[in-house]
């Protein structure tokens, strides 16, 4: 077939591509849910917006600590079996989940949340650089650009399906199912590799070092500024995106929703990009790429700041508005404002007020005291007269200071 001709052929007629396209789903699939479900999760246990920026942060170490090894590991290892090892991984991540969720593991707080997410990020370093690796032995050449099309359409259907599928698991199921659920999905990627029929290239019999080959990467990434500035452009779109982390405590104390509109406002993000994606997979950008990318960027920052800005704007239009004499006057223990608020006192008021908290504060200390007095004895007695000796010295110096006397 010709290379002209190989280009209007659909790459899905290819049963090895549909079937590396369903290992890209179920994978997706798997740690979206779990993405969606742990934030929950750990929001309803901590009720702190940092324990979920923790989440975020247990995630990522451990994946760019990897993702540099993971490329080499893909070019020198067999590929579907590091795959099925990857997707084995996610598997065991949410199992460990499900069983926390159980209380069938001793937990003490989020922690051991944290450390089953290091290992799906460790585990996620390797899955697309798999996909990749397998799509170029999958596809002829002549279909690669309508292949990579398909594929983003599938990765972004992945995004919205997955957070929806994981709000509503956990909404009418349970963080138990959900965290089941997406171990199922891992086992399932794994089984497409296991049944993908691809023929691999031959393993080479002598082998870059690993650091050399990782400095040859890095070293050919910023010798390209066109490559260089795309990934910087993605890292800063990644940064904006890290705002998505703080979901879980806004469904909950601001819109006072449940899980299920957690997964779709996770979703939304990715519905607007598989509309693109469909645009694109018909008409790709073969023009004007970088400006297409920066005013991408530059949306997407705007889009996150906005959502922060119009949330607050919303409010303030949608709240009921019912300004009344009454609210603006000064409130001092139920009574009657008299004269204006915005007076000078005289420091004798904060003066009689330290006073007050002071060895009413002290005074406290009766209460255990009169409690425990019987079985305490005669030492415990003398100790409390003591005690009160000093507040009343306390009190006499007050008052011949005239501290107590209101002018």
């Amino acid at each position: 077939m010709s290379e002209a001709a190989a280009v209007t052929v659909s790459p899905l007629r290819s049963s090895s591509f549909l079937v590396l396209l369903a290992y890209r789903i179920c994978a997706i699939l798997s740690y979206q849910i779990v993405a969606v479900t742990v934030g929950w999760h750990v929001y309803q246990l901590t009720h702190d917006p940092l324990a979920l920026g923790l989440v975020g942060l247990a995630e990522v170490v451990p994946y760019f600590c990897t993702a540099l090894f993971a490329g080499y590991l893909v070019d020198h290892l067999p590929r579907r079996k590091l795959g099925m090892v990857s997707c084995g991984g996610l598997a065991i991540t949410a199992s460990i989940l499900a069983a926390i969720a159980l209380d069938w593991l001793p937990s003490h707080g989020p922690g051991p949340i944290y450390a089953a997410i290091a290992l799906t990020g460790t585990v996620r370093a390797f899955l697309t650089p798999i996909y990749n690796a397998l799509f170029a032995r999958v596809l002829p050449r002549g279909h690669f650009a309508r292949g990579a099309g398909v594929g983003s359409v599938v990765f972004q259907l992945g995004l919205v399906a997955g957070p929806a599928i994981g709000g509503v698991l956990v909404g009418w199921s349970g963080t138990t199912a959900a965290y089941a659920s997406a171990a199922a999905l891992a086992v399932a990627a794994g089984l497409a590799l296991a049944l993908l029929r691809v023929n691999e290239p031959p393993l080479a019999t002598t082998r870059t070092p690993v650091f050399a080959s990782i400095h040859e990467g890095l070293r050919f990434v910023f010798g390209h500024q066109i490559l260089l500035g795309a990934l910087a452009l993605d890292m800063f779109s990644v940064l904006f995106g890290g705002a998505v982390a703080l979901l879980p405590a806004f469904i909950k104390d601001i819109l006072h929703a449940g899980p299920e509109a957690l997964g779709i406002l996770r979703a939304a993000p990715a519905m607007g990009a598989v509309l693109v994606g469909l645009w694109f997979s018909r008409r790709p950008p073969e023009l004007n790429a970088g400006r297409l990318l920066l005013t991408a960027v530059a949306g997407f920052g705007v889009c996150i700041i906005g959502f922060a800005v119009g949330s607050l704007a919303a409010a303030r239009l949608l709240r009921p508005n019912r300004p009344v004499p009454t609210k603006t006057l000064s409130y001092e223990c139920g009574a009657e404002p008299v004269g204006n608020a915005w007076v000078r006192f005289p420091v004798g008021f904060y003066l009689v007020a330290l006073v007050f908290i002071l060895f009413d504060a002290l005074a406290v200390f009766l209460f255990p005291w009169v409690l425990a007095l019987r079985g305490l004895g005669t030492w415990a007695l003398g100790t409390m007269f003591l005690f009160l000796a000093i507040l009343s010295l306390g009190w006499v110096y007050a008052y011949r200071e005239g501290i107590l006397e209101w002018r």
